[in-house]
């Protein structure tokens, strides 16, 4: 009899599947609303492509956690849906949210790969980034096809290679360089992805049943659009024209298609993402303003965060993930 050696999962390798798999239940929830009333074939075969992929995900990293004796995480499942309730996206919404979940689906991929060692382990995050991949280009291939995809400002051509000079950093206060192409594309990022969140809290703060909830979502709005005219007017001071935003605000339904556990978890993942790209456009920026206007932000975007958490505890409706045992409680319990 052959004995098994296949090593127990790491800590980074348990907590990677898992929040994988709670993001994933989510996008589940929402492609089968999306499905419900799709119009467009084109879009239906992206959304259905999209539900396809995330069912095997969700099977394969159950799959994983069973075997090694981890309790399935419940996640969001049909329980969380009223497929009967009108539809609170358009099709072009629907569109915009895949392109948004596969851009912060596929980081974490990347990541739980790189911080894994079991093979199948390492296989299912492979398996998940060539899934997000093939998604990408297919939802990416009918935004263009239909003039709805949203592109960085251009650049002109530099004709020669510079040396960085002394004004590269800048300085706090007075005129500032032009911004530099990285700089850009993180502006863009954090401006589209404040679109994206002001589009999900716009239909939530409509139909969640529960007044607080509402508040906190309107709130989100406020929030959104604030940040949305920082990032704005920080392109328009380097002569850059701030991007068209998109044309795709939820439908006029007051009817709730989702649990409001639900739409407060997503809206608290979409936020702690949102949060990370500020911390990586912080990373990447010279000019000590960028550096400055981005610490401002995160204070603002992680308060909000708190708050949402802090509701999720208070209604009972946050899953915990696995985590280290407290030896303290263990050793007063045996008192």
């Amino acid at each position: 009899m052959e004995r098994d050696v296949t090593p127990k999962l790491s800590a980074a390798e348990v907590g990677f599947l898992w929040s994988h798999f709670m993001g994933n239940s989510m996008n589940i929830v929402m492609l089968k609303h999306f499905l419900t009333y799709v119009e467009d074939r084109e879009d239906e075969m992206v959304l259905r492509y999209g539900l396809e992929a995330a069912v095997r995900i969700d099977a394969a990293i159950a799959a994983i956690l069973t075997k090694e004796g981890f309790p399935r995480p419940k996640g969001f499942s049909d329980e969380d849906l009223d497929q009967g309730a009108p539809r609170l996206f358009t099709d072009a919404g629907s569109l915009y949210y895949v392109k948004r979940m596969v851009q912060l689906a596929m980081p974490a991929a990347a990541q739980g790969l790189v911080s894994s060692q079991r093979a199948d382990v390492r296989d299912f995050f492979s398996m998940s980034a060539r899934l997000g991949e093939e998604l990408d280009n297919r939802v990416t291939h009918v935004l263009l096809a239909k003039g709805l995809m949203i592109r960085p400002p251009l650049l002109p051509i530099q004709k020669e290679m510079k040396t960085a000079g002394k004004d590269l950093m800048g300085n706090l206060l007075g005129k500032q360089r032009p911004l530099l192409s990285i700089e850009i594309a993180h502006i863009f990022v954090n401006l589209m992805n404040n679109v994206f969140g002001n589009h999900v809290v716009a239909g939530f703060s409509q139909v969640a049943r529960a007044e607080e909830l509402r508040e906190y979502f309107f709130r989100g709005m406020e929030i959104a659009n604030k940040h949305l005219k920082v990032f704005a007017d920080t392109l328009n001071d380097s002569g850059l024209k701030s991007p068209m935003t998109w044309d795709a605000m939820p439908t006029l339904s007051t009817t709730p298609p989702f649990s409001d556990r639900f739409m407060l978890s997503l809206v608290t993942s979409v936020t702690a993402m949102g949060l990370g790209h500020y911390g990586l456009a912080l990373a990447a920026s010279m000019r000590p303003d960028l550096a400055a206007m981005y610490v401002r932000l995160i204070a603002e975007v992680g308060m909000y965060l708190a708050d949402g958490t802090a509701l999720l505890i208070r209604n009972r409706w946050l899953e915990e993930p696995p985590g280290a045992p407290d030896r303290a409680a263990l050793a007063l319990s045996g008192r």
